[in-house]
């Protein structure tokens, strides 16, 4: 069992990055699974477990998993927001530490009272850590860029010619002589 877990209003930030809502724009389905794709390529191989809350159809509350990230649908006449604070408050009484990832006031409220240690997140901080670059990959870029540099000023440098004359000071004993 994990220490941490992260729930995410799932519709919540879905809405508010401009590149899921255009996902969402052609089908709910397409945006759900552009958020689930996100988050499994940021953060796959955390130790924190990671649950993306949508607001289901079905009588009963249904959980899958997608690419190593927990989904759940609420039940039909439960809000996903209902079940952000049910399960987040489980999750407390587990000992786990909570971060709860909205925007809606109603669920922070709700948190305040019912699992006062759980950390509410901004949906436009999840939105940053979705888009933000891989920090390997970023490394490995500019390691790159660097060794290109070195590479091209090599290339740029005056070739080495024996005959070609001696700088320094013409009265001082070369080194090896002094």
């Amino acid at each position: 069992m994990n220490d941490h877990i992260i729930l995410i209003d799932g519709y919540n930030v879905i809405r508010r990055s401009p590149q899921l809502a255009q996902a969402e724009k052609r089908s709910l389905q397409h945006g759900r699974d552009a958020l689930i794709t996100l988050l499994a390529a940021r953060y796959g191989g955390r130790s924190a477990a990671i649950v993306v809350v949508f607001d289901g159809a079905e009588p009963r509350e249904m959980r899958t998993a997608q690419l190593g990230i927990s989904v759940v649908y609420s039940a039909a006449g439960c809000t996903a927001d209902t079940c952000i604070v049910r399960l987040a408050c489980e999750a407390e009484a587990r000992g786990q530490r909570v971060t709860v990832a909205t925007d809606d006031a109603g669920i922070r409220t709700a948190l305040g009272g019912l699992a006062p240690t759980a950390q509410p997140q901004s949906v436009a901080h999840v939105n940053r850590a979705i888009y933000a670059a891989d920090p390997i990959r970023e490394k490995q870029y500019r390691h790159r860029a660097a060794i290109k540099q070195i590479l091209t000023a090599a290339e740029n440098a005056e070739p080495y010619d024996p005959h070609r004359p001696k700088r320094g000071n013409p009265r001082k004993a070369p080194r090896r002589k002094r």
